[in-house]
C-alpha cells in the first residue's frame, strides 16, 4: 500500500492515516534519542540525518515497518519502531555504506562507546561484583495468569503515542508499562488496557505482578567506576528491564552501606540497559551530578532503547527531576532550593 493512497494527495505522507501518523510520532521519539532528525523525502521514504551532518542523509524505506504496525496491535507499535531503529543502527557499517547509504548519519559502526547489550566497557576500567542475595529468598511462584508479565519503563511520550497500552506514571518523564513475554529472549507485546480489563486482577495488581516477575529474576550485576573524578555505581543488564530496578534502589543503597532514609541518591536512566547512581553523602555529590548529567547525555544519544537524559534526585519516599539549562553543547544542572540547601549541609569529601 502506497502512503499516497490515503490523506492529502499533494503530500507524500498520509497524515489522515492513523498508522502512518503514529509511525512518525514514534520515530520522532526514538530517533531523537540517538541525536537524529528526519524528514519525509518521498512516499514510503524518510531522510535521516544529524545536525551539522552531510546532506542528504541516509534514506530509509519504511513501508515494511508501517505494514508490520498495521498488522499488529497498537500496544506493540513502540517495540516495532524501536526494533526497526536498532536494526538501522546495526546495519550502519562499511558494507552498508558501500551499498549506497551515506556515511556520518548513524556512525561507522553503530552507537558510539556502547554495545547493543550491556554497557560494559564504555567507561574504562572498573571493579565488578554480583549482588547475590540482595533480594533475599526467592519469592513465591507467580500465578499462571501473571507468569508472562514484566514491568518496563518507557519515555512518557512513547507510551502516550501507543494508544491503548496499559501504562501509569513512574518517574517524571517516564511511564511504566507491562510487557507480555512471548519468548525466552525478553521479546513480547505491550499489554493493552482493553486486554487488562478481562484479566482476573485489577490494574494495580497487574503492575505489582509484573514488577515482582522482574524482581524474581534477581539483582543486577554492579560496576563501580570513577567517572570524571566522581564515584558512580552502574547497574546493567542485557534485557529491557534494567531501569525497572530503580524501584528497588533503596535495597541497592543498603547493600552499599548507605543510610536509605538519609540524603538519597542521584540517578540516571539513559537507556534500557543502564542505571547509574551516586549516593549523596558528601560534597562529592556536586561533581557526581555533573558526571551523571554528561554520562546520561552521551548514553541517551548513542545507545539503543533511549529513555531519558534527565537526572533524578531519589529519596526513600519520592523521586524528583533536577532541572537543567542547555546552552549549545553545555548542559548545567539548576539545583532546586531544597537540593541547594542539602548541598550546603554536606561535609567535604
Amino acid at each position: 500500500m502506497s502512503f499516497t493512497a490515503d490523506g492529502d494527495p499533494r503530500s507524500p505522507w498520509p497524515f489522515g492515516d492513523p498508522v502512518a501518523t503514529a509511525l512518525l510520532g514514534l520515530l520522532e521519539v526514538e530517533l531523537r534519542g540517538h541525536g537524529l532528525h528526519w524528514r519525509v523525502a518521498a512516499p514510503e521514504r524518510l531522510e535521516v540525518f544529524r545536525d551539522g551532518g552531510p546532506r542528504p542523509g541516509r534514506m530509509i524505506e519504511v513501508a515494511a515497518l508501517r505494514a508490520r504496525m498495521a498488522r499488529g496491535a497498537k500496544a506493540d507499535w513502540p517495540d516495532l519502531v524501536e526494533a526497526a531503529v536498532t536494526g538501522w543502527l546495526d546495519e550502519s557499517g562499511p558494507a552498508c555504506r558501500a551499498s549506497g547509504s551515506l556515511p556520518g548519519v548513524f556512525g561507522a559502526a553503530g552507537p558510539t562507546g556502547v554495545s547493543s547489550g550491556s554497557p560494559s566497557g564504555a567507561f574504562g576500567a572498573s571493579t565488578s561484583g554480583s549482588p547475590s542475595g540482595l533480594f533475599g529468598a526467592s519469592a513465591p511462584a507467580a500465578p499462571a495468569w501473571a507468569a508472562p508479565l514484566r514491568s518496563r519503563l518507557l519515555p512518557a511520550q512513547l507510551a502516550a503515542a501507543t494508544a491503548g497500552a496499559l501504562s501509569r506514571p513512574a518517574l517524571p518523564g517516564l511511564a511504566e508499562v507491562v510487557l507480555c513475554e512471548t519468548g525466552p529472549r525478553g521479546g513480547g507485546r505491550l499489554l493493552a488496557a482493553e486486554q487488562a480489563g478481562h484479566w482476573p486482577a485489577a490494574p494495580a495488581e497487574i503492575f505489582a505482578a509484573a514488577r515482582a516477575n522482574v524482581r524474581r529474576q534477581g539483582a543486577l550485576p554492579t560496576e563501580r567506576r570513577n567517572v570524571e573524578g566522581a564515584d558512580l555505581t552502574l547497574l546493567s543488564g542485557p534485557g529491557p528491564y534494567c531501569p525497572t530496578h530503580v524501584f528497588w534502589l533503596g535495597e541497592y543503597l543498603s547493600r552499599d552501606g548507605v543510610e536509605v532514609d538519609g540524603n538519597g541518591a542521584l540517578v540516571a536512566l539513559p537507556h534500557r540497559h543502564l542505571v547509574a547512581y551516586h549516593a549523596i553523602e558528601t560534597r562529592e555529590a556536586v561533581n557526581a551530578a555533573g558526571a551523571l548529567l554528561r554520562l546520561a547525555s552521551r548514553q541517551f544519544e548513542t545507545a539503543p532503547g533511549a529513555l531519558t537524559d534527565q537526572i533524578y534526585w531519589w529519596r526513600a519516599d519520592r523521586v524528583s527531576a533536577l532541572p537543567v539549562d542547555s546552552v549549545g553543547e553545555t548542559v548545567t544542572i539548576l539545583p532546586t532550593p531544597e537540593f541547594e540547601d542539602l548541598l550546603d549541609r554536606l561535609p567535604e569529601a
